[in-house]
């Protein structure tokens, strides 16, 4: 199961009783994406003590194409700012801190060493083949980015 379905609202009871609107706790599920873009709902938690959730929607559900919701966007996003965050240093028990504090979303260390795991072994097998093609730019390229999620500042 990939990380972004795997996070959820910290807040989601409380978030759910003040909106007076029901919809499942996990992050990037289509039906909580919904109700976090709906204009009612956005009007309930605005000065609410929700700038938690609104930096969420700010960061992650607010494509330029306002139909781009609905391609995957919100969890591209999600996953570069985890791999993001990273090869700036932090440990998976950093990162699951850090989300908390900036989105009010929380995920599980394992599922961040897992996600982390498998983009490190997809980078390797990527350069891996770009190796075989004859391809050195390609695969230093993706070998370079491995090592940065292995060894990140």
């Amino acid at each position: 199961m990939n990380i972004a379905d795997r996070v959820v609202l910290a807040d989601h009871r409380h978030l759910t009783a003040v909106v007076d609107r029901g919809f499942p706790p996990r992050a990037f599920n289509g039906a909580t994406m919904d109700a976090l873009t709906d204009p009612e709902v956005l009007a309930a938690i605005d000065g609410g003590g929700y700038t938690r959730v609104q930096a969420f929607i700010e960061e992650f559900l607010t494509p330029r194409d306002p139909d781009a919701i609905y391609t995957g966007y919100p969890e591209r996003c999600f996953l570069t700012y985890v791999l993001d965050l990273r090869t700036e240093g932090h440990t998976p028990a950093a990162i699951c801190e850090i989300m908390r504090a900036e989105f009010g979303i929380i995920a599980y260390e394992g599922d961040v060493r897992s996600f982390l795991d498998r983009s490190i072994r997809t980078l390797e097998a990527t350069a891996a083949l770009a190796a075989l093609e004859s391809s050195t730019t390609t695969s230093t390229l993706y070998g370079d980015l491995a090592d940065q999620l292995t060894q990140p500042r």
